[in-house]
């Protein structure tokens, strides 16, 4: 969102006549829109506009490295129920490095005790790349990416199953 007042009725103008002409597509053909969440936290316009489109139509993806680099974690919280996508990566909590896994700051285990309790229930996506690992080579990049999704996987696996026994008991 633009910081001159001026523009940002202009901003938002555009915006909403760009999504009420995209909604009739996205119904007619199933289909959702996912807004991400940037570096330079969004989550207050991501807020508004979830409150004027509902959830068949617009939702979050949710990028890990980004939401790492400006506490993104805590408005995921919030928006978890909007949840149809997400970028999952790694960094050092200042830029965009998009590393494996495991390999940096994120907090995933509290990331996997939001996504097992989000509406997002889809396949794990990684969102890495190999440019900060030197010359590593490939097949032992995506070897190192398989385990590690492996791993990330299980941790969601044994949150889901405390989940649905706290629930039981």
């Amino acid at each position: 969102e633009p910081t001159n007042e001026s523009e940002k009725q202009r901003y938002w103008d555009i915006l909403y006549k760009s999504l009420n002409e995209l909604k009739p597509y996205a119904k007619k053909y199933n289909v959702k829109i996912a807004l991400e969440n940037s570096i330079i936290g969004n989550y207050k316009e991501l807020k508004k506009l979830f409150s004027k489109y509902d959830s068949n139509f617009l939702g979050l993806c949710y990028d890990s490295g980004h939401g790492n680099i400006e506490n993104g974690i805590n408005a995921l919280k919030e928006l978890k129920h909007r949840l149809i996508s997400i970028h999952l990566h790694d960094n050092d909590g200042k830029t965009d490095q998009h590393k494996l896994l495991f390999s940096g700051t994120v907090d995933w285990n509290e990331l996997a005790k939001i996504l097992v309790k989000s509406s997002y229930k889809k396949c794990i996506s990684m969102e890495s790349s190999m440019r900060n690992y030197g010359n590593l080579d490939e097949t032992i990049f995506l070897s190192k990416a398989y385990k590690i999704g492996l791993k990330f996987s299980k941790l969601l696996e044994t949150y889901s199953n405390n989940s649905k026994n706290n629930q039981l008991g």
